[in-house]
């Protein structure tokens, strides 16, 4: 398993924006919706941002969750502690050893009844985010991993609409600043928000890779953990 950088995800919800003119907005248009996710965002509202990602965002950020949440639980149901391994268990490391020749790391670290729990645990960040209530904590989490700055004069001057193109279903608007962001009509009326926030760019990129990640950490692990019940199993 690798640990994950989140230094480039999510950006667009994490900034807080400074100032007090820019329009409230409303939660019928797609200009109106922007200028209120400007105003969550201003005010740290995780709530209000969660509830204008679009349906297809809130999706992802809970198969991310989900995917961290069992990786931690089978982790802590099958993972021994260092301390833990007896002389049996590392004669079956050593034998798993010569077995699976050069292969994955964490493979070799975690073959049979020996497992290396804390390193396990370090590349899902000790479980930190597995540990939440659900998606939109996990939402919340990163936000709160940003310090927020004051945004100058002029940034706030950037935030500004300058141009909006509605097409079916999706609305692009562009800013003062030449900032891109692509919303989404909403299929529900949760919190009474017709059209709601789509990632793009790299915000996108990096929730997919989380994702990805997530998936192929829970995939080793379930892995691992196939391989120690069916040494067991055959053991002697």
């Amino acid at each position: 398993m690798r640990r994950f950088s989140l230094t480039l995800l999510l950006l667009s919800l994490i900034g807080l924006v400074a100032g007090c003119d820019l329009p409230e907005g409303d939660k019928t248009t797609p200009e109106g919706c922007y200028y209120q996710w400007l105003q969550a965002r201003q005010q740290g509202d995780a709530d209000q941002i969660w509830a204008q990602l679009s349906e297809h965002d809130q999706h992802a950020l809970n198969e991310w969750f989900l995917a961290e949440q069992k990786t931690y639980r089978l982790i802590q149901q099958v993972y021994l502690e260092a301390d833990e391994e007896n002389e049996e268990t590392r004669d079956a490391l050593e034998e798993a050893k010569k077995v699976l020749g050069e292969v994955d790391a964490i493979v070799k670290a975690t073959a049979l009844h020996s497992l290396d729990k804390k390193a396990a645990l370090e590349a899902i960040d000790y479980g930190v985010r597995a540990k939440l209530s659900g998606a939109k904590e996990l939402l919340r989490h990163l936000m709160n991993q940003v310090t927020a700055e004051e945004l100058s004069f002029m940034q706030r001057s950037g935030a500004f609409i300058r141009t909006v193109e509605v097409s079916g279903t999706r609305a692009t608007i562009t800013t003062w600043a030449g900032d891109s962001f692509e919303l989404q009509s909403s299929n529900s009326a949760a919190e009474g928000y017709l059209w709601r926030l789509a990632l793009g760019g790299e915000e996108r990129r990096g929730l997919d890779a989380a994702v990805s990640q997530a998936q192929d950490n829970l995939s080793r692990v379930e892995g691992n953990v196939g391989f120690i019940h069916a040494n067991r199993l055959a053991a002697p």
